[in-house]
This record gives structure tokens, sequence and C-alpha cells, in this order.
């Protein structure tokens, strides 16, 4: 009898919140995810038609700083207001950005104001908004949860990189962006106001409620004064700049190399499905082996990845493959990290705010890697000095990650990290 209680518990949450997990899934694929995997895919259009230069028609780095910036206050929004009404008005954002982007007589100004309202949709219908719906319901089983939640933006790139490759290839660009507004219309905007609920059916500042019910100090402030949080934030910034060189320009840097549309899409796609895999595999290893050892190895890994391609003599399927195999993982499992450390070492009451700035270090990076990456681009005429750059991010991420640990050592609790 007191085995099958035991696992009711265990299974409860599972149970129970499935729905909410359903919600957040979807409604993180057909905005956020839709939109950050594929908006590389109109790059190369958007120059040709207008006879645009890459830095001009490169506007997801602009929408990635206006979401680092967003990032904190989503965190204190999600609090005050709900994850749910956060993540409704965000994806009522995107489905409106998609519709300017489909039907009016762009200029680079028009892009580049259109590029921070999707930043500010980015976050107000992203990781935070959530993740925090989903860990109310998951207190144990977090690194899974939150890796199969954050699966939801990877799982929009593996539908929708190849979805949209094929749409504009057939339709033009233009019917790719009126493709993401429906998408969001229909599927994404019902799941998320009828699923994404907090466990305690209260919308109202729920982890202001907590941290006094549970007497926790400083709940909504940054652990400022514990060196894990800086050695987390410096990890997670040297990562994104290098992630942010190939999810910024990955197919431009694919189609360099010699790779057709076609294949350039299909490469985008090992990529996004290795991030889908890596969101999960690694919440799923963060409850069950040292976390920061786990970290540190997928971060080491990437940098083998990264090191790779500009290696390659030939634009060969199989190399290639197997670097965004390698860089798609570490892409998946950084957010899981950030979310994971969050939750673990700072407790629920700081969640939100803590990930949120995580999260906004992350999102600044991937912008000024994207930025950087563009500017390289421009000067020298291709992207080699970017990309054969790209393993040393990783390897710092990896190394900070084995300081964070052996710093750790002699804590009471480092048999948790």
């Amino acid at each position: 009898m007191a085995d099958r209680n035991a696992s009711d518990r265990v299974l409860s949450p599972w149970k129970d919140g499935a729905w909410c997990l359903i919600g957040a899934v979807i409604g993180y694929a057909v905005g956020f995810g839709f939109f950050m995997f594929s908006a590389n895919l109109f790059i190369e259009p958007m120059r040709a038609e207008f006879g645009w230069s890459s830095t001009q028609a490169t506007f997801l780095p602009i929408s990635s700083l206006v979401l680092a910036a967003m990032f904190p206050l989503s965190g204190k929004m999600a609090d005050r207001f709900g994850p749910r009404l956060l993540a409704m008005a965000g994806l009522s954002g995107f489905a409106l950005c998609f519709l300017l982007l489909a039907t009016l007589p762009l200029t680079v100004t028009i892009l580049r104001i259109i590029a921070v309202v999707l930043g500010i949709c980015c976050a107000a219908a992203g990781a935070v908004p959530f993740s925090r719906a989903v860990v109310s319901w998951f207190q144990r089983d977090a690194g899974l949860a939150l890796g199969l939640t954050g699966s939801g933006a990877t799982l929009g790139g593996v539908l929708g990189v190849p979805l949209n490759a094929m749409i504009i290839s057939e339709f033009g660009w233009r019917a790719a962006y009126m493709t993401m507004a429906a998408l969001v219309l229909v599927i994404g905007l019902p799941f998320v106001a009828k699923f994404l609920l907090l466990s305690d059916g209260d919308e109202r500042a729920p982890s202001s409620r907590q941290g006094q019910e549970e007497g926790a100090a400083g709940a909504g402030s940054l652990p400022l004064s514990d060196p894990r949080f800086w050695l987390l934030g410096g990890a997670v910034t040297c990562s994104g700049l290098s992630i942010g060189i190939y999810l910024n320009h990955l197919q431009p840097i694919l189609r360099e190399s010699g790779f057709s549309l076609t294949s350039a899409a299909l490469l985008g796609s090992i990529f996004a499905a290795a991030t889908f895999g890596g969101r999960i595999a690694a919440g799923f290893l963060l409850d069950r082996i040292f976390p920061l050892l786990v970290a540190a190895g997928c971060l080491s890994l990437a940098a083998v990845g990264a090191a790779i391609i500009p290696g390659a003599a030939l634009p060969a399927m199989p190399v290639f493959g197997l670097a965004l195999l390698l860089i798609g993982l570490a892409y998946g499992a950084e957010a899981d990290f950030a979310a994971f450390f969050a939750l673990r070492f700072f407790g629920l009451p700081r969640f939100s705010f803590t990930f949120g700035t995580l999260a906004m270090m992350i999102a600044l990076a991937l912008a000024i890697g994207g930025f950087l990456t563009a500017r390289s681009a421009d000067i020298h005429g291709n992207y080699r000095l970017a990309v054969a750059l790209g393993p040393a991010g990783f390897a710092c991420a990896a190394a900070m990650l084995v300081l964070a640990r052996l710093s750790a050592s002699m804590r009471r609790d480092a048999h948790r990290i």
C-alpha cells in the first residue's frame, strides 16, 4: 500500500499537469519556435528582392536584443499577471507581425520596427511564462518537465524550417509569413488559452504568494552574492555567442559552403531536431546525474562540432550533419541548464526573475553573435572568420561550468550539483 501511494505521488504531477505541459509546448512551438528557427530562411529572398546587404536583411539579432532586454521584465509580469495572459498577448503580437511582414511594402526601417515588436513577443510568449506555468506542477522531475517545455521551441524549428522552405520555394516568402500567422491564430492561441493554467488555479502573483508562505527571503530578487549565479551567467553568455553564429546565419553559411536550398533546409532540420533532442535528453540527465558536469560535457561536445565545420574540405552532408547535431544538442540544452539551475539553486520564489535574467544573458549573446557574424560577412565577403571562431565560446563555457563544479565541491549540497 505504501509503495502504491509513493507511486501515485510520483505520477500525479505528470497526470495532473500534462495538459499544461501540452499547452506550453504547442504555444512555444507555433510562435517563438517557428520565428526563431525560420528567420534566417528569409534573408536571401529579401536580399534578392530588395537589393539589401546581409546586415540590412538580418533582423533576427534585433529581435534577440529586444528579447534580451525584456526577459527580466517578463519574469516580473509572469508573476504579477500570470503566465497565461502574458503568453496570449505575445502570441497575438506574433500573428500581427507575421501578417504585416506578409502584406506591407517593406523598407529597412519598417523591417526593423517589426523586428523590435517581434522581440517583445518572444519575451511575452517565450521561455519564462511557459516554464513558470509548468514548474508550478512539477516539483519532482523538474529537469525533464522543463526540457519538454523547451522542446516546444525546437519542435517549431523541426516543423517550421522545412515547411517554410517549401512555401518560400513554391509560393514566395510572403506566403510563408501568412502561413505562420494562421498557425498562431488557429492552433497556438486556443491551446494556450485553454490549458496554460497554474497548479493552484490562481494567476495573481503566484511566486510572491509562495515566497511568503515558505518564508523565503529574497523572493523576486537576484542572488548576486552567490558565485554560482555569475559562473552560470558567464557560461551561458559564452556559449550563446557561438550559438548565435549558427542560429542567425545557418542557411547562408550552408549555401556558401556549397549546399543547395533543399540540402541546406535538411541540415537546418537536423540542427532543429538536435535542439529538440538536446532539451529532453538534458532535462532527463539533469535529474539523475551531477548537473554541472552534464552541462560541461554537452558544451564540450559542441566545441568539437563547431571545430568540424571550418575543417571540412567538401560540403559533405554526413560531416556537416554531425557538426550541427552536436551544436544543436548544446543549443537545446542551454536554456534547460539556465531554468534548471535557477530553480535548483535559488528556489521557486526567485525562479521567474533569476531565470529571466539568465535568459537575458543568453538572448543578448545570441544577438551579439549574430550581429558580429553579419558584420564579418559584409567586411570579408564570407562567413569563414566567424565560423572559425565558433568553437572558442563553447570551450570557454564548458571551462566555467567545470570551475563552478570545483568551487562548489566543499558545499554541503555539492552532491546536488
